[in-house]
């Protein structure tokens, strides 16, 4: 195999993991939004029923999370600290520091 067809295959291959790793990224969305997980349950709930006022607990879940999370990346950007939306690993300590917003609503 000649050097230039070897660098073809291992761009193709480079471009082929960025790129499932990037399918991956989008259907994992909790990585960008804390809230995903809860907009799932409140799309599969208005998915299943026709009366959508079932779904009203979901929604005001999802309210009540981005709040919390609005709260905590304003506050985390006022102390300098970055990122001001923490990595998915570090989210339960965070929340664990801020229950109080949790606790006030």
């Amino acid at each position: 195999m000649s050097t230039t067809e070897e660098i073809r295959r291992q761009n193709f291959e480079r471009f082929e993991r960025n790129k499932n790793d990037f399918k991956q990224r989008m259907k994992d969305g909790s990585e960008k939004n804390p809230c995903y997980e809860e907009g799932q349950l409140t799309l599969r709930c208005l998915h299943n029923t026709k009366d959508k006022s079932e779904c009203e607990e979901y929604g005001k879940n999802v309210r009540m999370c981005r709040y919390f999370w609005r709260t905590v990346m304003k506050d985390r950007k006022r102390k300098g600290i970055m990122p001001v939306l923490p990595a998915v690993d570090d989210r339960e300590k965070v929340m664990e520091e801020y229950k109080h917003l949790l606790e006030n609503s």
